[in-house]
């Protein structure tokens, strides 16, 4: 049997939704999966210094650098369309993996 990992770096809790949202991905989800995957014996992996090329897998190298810049200049969490957040912690986080 292969052991299953999950990569996870605490600073994805970083990126948090806009107050009052009730948007799902939120800090609070993240400590809940960690809980469910732990306890299915699931090992956490920290990915290291990976950066923003970890997402260049399946998003466009420009938009995330868009992300990027934008989130370093975020003050609060603001929506930039009808799912998708920036927060002042997004940039964090993406660099985390």
């Amino acid at each position: 049997m292969v052991a299953l990992k999950a990569v996870y770096s605490p600073l994805v809790k970083l990126h948090t939704p806009p107050r009052g949202s009730g948007h799902a991905e939120r800090p609070s989800r993240v400590d809940k999966a960690l809980e469910v995957l732990r306890g299915l014996g699931v090992e956490t992996v920290d990915p290291g210094a990976l950066g923003i090329g970890f997402f260049s897998v399946v998003h466009d190298r420009g938009y995330l650098e868009e992300l990027a810049s934008e989130s370093e200049s975020a003050l609060d969490s603001y929506f930039i369309d009808a799912d998708t957040y920036l927060s002042p912690g997004s940039l964090a986080a993406m660099q985390a993996l």
